[in-house]
C-alpha cells in the first residue's frame, strides 16, 4: 500500500465505536496479505457481545460470520461480486419485490434525501427477513434479514 507522498502505507483493520466516536482496537496484517486473515484476529481482541459488527465486502465471509455469531453479536455484511450466487439471488429477490412494490412480504423501508453541491439525491433502503430460498443462505450462520440500498442522483 502506497499512500499520496509515495510512502509505503501500513495495512491494518480496525474496529470502532462510531456511536461513541471511539476506536476498539486494530491489527497490522502482512502486506502480502489481506483484511481477511487480520479481521479474525480483532474480532479476538475485541468484546462484540450484543453488539451489530458490520463489515465491508471484503470481509463477508462465512467463518467471519460464524465467528461473530458465535462471540454473541450479530453482523451486518455487504454483499458485492465476492459472493456471486448469493449476489444475484439477492438480486432477483429484491427485483421480484420491487417490481409489486413489496405486496406480497412484510418490508422495513427507509427513505432520505440530500441535496449539496448542485445534486439531489435520493436514498432508498429496504429491509425483508431473510427467504430461505435465496441461494447460499443456508450457509450464513444467524441470517435474520436481507436488504438493498438504491440511491437515485439528480442533477439540479
Amino acid at each position: 500500500m502506497i499512500t499520496k507522498n509515495g510512502k509505503a502505507g501500513i495495512p491494518m483493520v480496525s474496529a470502532w465505536a462510531s456511536e461513541n466516536h471511539i476506536g476498539l482496537g486494530q491489527t497490522v496484517f502482512d502486506a502480502k496479505s489481506n483484511e481477511i486473515t487480520a479481521i479474525p484476529k480483532l474480532l479476538e481482541m475485541i468484546e462484540v457481545a450484543g453488539a451489530l459488527v458490520t463489515i465491508d465486502a471484503m470481509g463477508y465471509r462465512t467463518e467471519i460470520a460464524d465467528r461473530i455469531v458465535a462471540e454473541k453479536a450479530h453482523y451486518c455484511l455487504a454483499v458485492k461480486g465476492n459472493q456471486l450466487t448469493l449476489q444475484e439471488g439477492l438480486h432477483s429477490f429484491f427485483l421480484k419485490h420491487l417490481e409489486y412494490d413489496f405486496a406480497e412480504i412484510e418490508v422495513r423501508r427507509f427513505q432520505n434525501q440530500e441535496k449539496t453541491h448542485g445534486r439531489e439525491d435520493h436514498h432508498y433502503e429496504f429491509v425483508c427477513k431473510a427467504s430461505r430460498d435465496l441461494p447460499d443462505a443456508s450457509g450464513w450462520r444467524g441470517l435474520k434479514a436481507i436488504g438493498i440500498s438504491i440511491n437515485d442522483t439528480k442533477r439540479r
